[in-house]
């Protein structure tokens, strides 16, 4: 099955479900408003519950038995869920059938989030999770709507006939898919995998702070949208708004915060995570905040769609990070773990909302409260959550001029067959070459810090990226100083083996560079990765220095055999040394690499 058609079955199951689930956020608080305040958010609890701990239990078995699988069983539960609803009465059939749809819309959630990195990839991890949800929230605000529509023509309970279509619906959907897990084979990024026990890598996850506080504030941020679900439409009843125009005002909040979902995961995909999320954090808090002051219907409706912007711009963008940083091979299941952790809030919120209606507070109460908590969440979680999708300015010309040193090696292939072949002038024409590459990496060398002064990026950032270039436009100056010594030697066939040994060098000074370049990359896909990459310039210097070791061998050995004099084995010596300085830079600039990822929430794969 190709990805479009992949794609197109992902989001029509999700959008589907989500409408099915809207209807209830119409109508679920007006049809159970006589019950009393507790059994008004015991269907909304047992929602959060277990649609929290099916999100978990959806990654694990997403891990295990595939997605596809897991899909259809989710569909298949929730169509259950909502037939319970529409076979008991009130308020039974709110709270059994919403343990069923909870449960049946975690699995359908977690799936589908899973699935569609795996379609998409994880370079574009919020772009992901911004298509997913919004199309799950076009779908809450076209049910929304649809809730009131039926509330008004046909009664309250009528909307749940539709909601019971919409789920076989999306169950047929999830059987036409095809399996997707094999997809994350084919990511660029698997290459970056640490050899580590899923266990292992899931713990490490788990203790990295970013992780934590984007959990932690999707958490309270969920407790923010239950808030919504169960006390806006009584707020609207108590200020004479009709059902219809509660329907729309749900809707409208729910249908902006899904057309902009993909906007800002685009957008966050290229700037960054933090500051996003902590605007829509903030946001959110003032919306909820000034909601109970507002009156007549256009006020209301002008918040709520404030309300709905703030949404999209931190709903996708918190489960980003997760993806980040987490190795492919437990990448499902950190995405159901996140979601589990994100989704108790729901019943977190309802617990709290039912206190606070319980203790004699009015309606617009928990307003103030829930909303002082959401701006106290996005204050933590913007001192403590440590960038993973940092933007540089000047990152590109970084890369570039990592590049250029680059060539530089390669021309310096060329520079070392001309010497040991008697081509002098060729040889000349390429240390020419050399310089300049060597200029035109001073320029950009200039322009980069030039970028970076500039910028109102951290001091810790500015100045690793400045050690960074100065390690890289060392190794033009090492090569260079190279020739000046390979150029004083007279060609000799005695020398053979010594050329070849270091164009062999030379080759694997190359494909370290390549590694080099990689690395760098990785640096803006995820911090984690390039901590792995780093590990693999390591290795490749160390088959660099093993070849320096055979080189200096043969060196000694024509001294002892009188094949060569002594000055010739020291400019030998010398010529091999300022390769190896500049395989040593490349080092260097990678444990640079290494540290900024660490400060960008990068945590080693090791047991603590």
């Amino acid at each position: 099955m190709n990805r479009r058609l992949l794609v197109i079955l992902i989001l029509s199951a999700e959008a589907l479900v989500g409408s099915a689930t809207g209807v209830q956020r119409t109508v679920l608080s007006s049809v159970l408003r006589g019950y009393g305040g507790f059994l008004l958010i015991l269907p909304i609890m047992s929602f959060g519950i277990f649609k929290a701990t099916a999100d978990v239990v959806a990654g694990l078995l997403a891990h295990k038995r595939g997605r596809r699988a897991v899909f259809v069983l989710g569909a298949a539960v929730y169509l259950l869920g909502v037939s319970t609803i529409l076979s008991l009465p009130p308020p039974l059939s709110f709270v059994l059938g919403n343990t069923l749809v909870g449960m049946g819309e975690g699995i359908v959630f977690a799936s589908a989030a899973v699935a569609l990195t795996d379609v998409l990839g994880s370079q574009a991890s919020s772009r992901s999770f911004g298509f997913m949800e919004g199309f799950a929230y076009m779908g809450y605000g076209a049910g929304a709507f649809l809730g009131g529509l039926f509330w008004q023509l046909y009664g309250p309970m009528s909307g749940f006939t539709y909601a019971a279509a919409a789920a076989a619906a999306a169950l047929a959907a999830t059987l036409a898919l095809s399996e997707t897990k094999e997809l994350v084979l084919e990511e660029k990024r698997y290459r970056y995998e640490a050899d580590v026990e899923a266990s292992v890598a899931l713990g490490s996850l788990l203790r990295n702070p970013s992780i934590v506080a984007a959990m932690a504030a999707a958490h309270v941020a969920k407790i923010g949208d239950t808030l919504v679900w169960a006390l806006i439409p009584l707020l609207l009843l108590t200020r004479s708004v009709g059902s219809v125009e509660i329907g729309l005002i749900q809707s409208s909040m729910i249908v902006v915060w899904a057309l902009m979902m993909p906007l800002w995961s685009e957008l966050s995909d290229r700037i960054g995570r933090r500051l996003l999320a902590t605007l829509g954090l903030l946001l959110n808090a003032g919306a909820v905040i000034l909601f109970p002051s507002m009156w007549g219907f256009h006020q209301f409706l002008l918040l709520s769609l404030i309300m709905g912007v703030s949404y999209a711009m931190y709903y996708p963008v918190l489960p980003a990070p997760v993806v980040d940083v987490a190795p492919l091979k437990v990448k499902d299941i950190a995405v159901g773990v996140y979601r589990g952790v994100r989704d108790s809030g729901y019943a977190s919120g309802a617990l709290l909302t039912g206190l606070l209606l319980s203790s004699g507070r009015d309606v617009a109460a928990p307003f103030i409260y829930i909303g002082a908590l959401l701006a106290l969440t996005a204050a933590s979680f913007s001192l403590t959550f440590r960038e993973t999708r940092p933007a540089w300015p000047f990152f590109d010309l970084v890369v570039q001029h990592a590049k250029v040193m680059r060539d530089v090696m390669e021309a310096q292939g060329d520079l070392i067959r001309a010497v040991f072949s008697g081509r002098i002038e060729e040889a000349e024409e390429h240390m020419a070459r050399i310089k300049d590459l060597e200029r035109a990496g001073d320029q950009l060398k200039r322009e980069i810090m030039g970028r970076i002064w500039s910028s109102f990026l951290p001091m810790g950032d500015r100045m690793d990226f400045e050690r960074l270039v100065e390690e890289l436009d060392r190794i033009a100056g090492a090569v260079l100083e190279s020739d000046e010594r390979l150029l004083r030697i007279e060609p000799s066939p005695i020398l053979r083996d010594v050329g070849k040994l270091m164009e062999e060098m030379n080759s694997e000074i190359v494909k370290l560079a390549e590694i080099f370049i990689e690395n760098l990359h990785a640096l803006k896909t995820s911090p984690l990765y390039a901590v792995n990459l780093s590990v693999e310039v390591d290795h490749a210097e160390g088959r660099v220095d093993r070849i320096r070791s055979r080189l200096l061998n043969e060196i000694r050995a024509l001294v002892k055999r009188e094949d060569i004099d002594v000055l010739t084995a020291i400019d030998l010596r010398d010529a091999v040394d300022l390769l190896e300085m500049a395989a040593d830079d490349f080092e260097d600039a990678s444990d640079i690499i290494r540290i900024i990822a660490y400060k960008h929430a990068a945590t080693p794969l090791f047991p603590a």
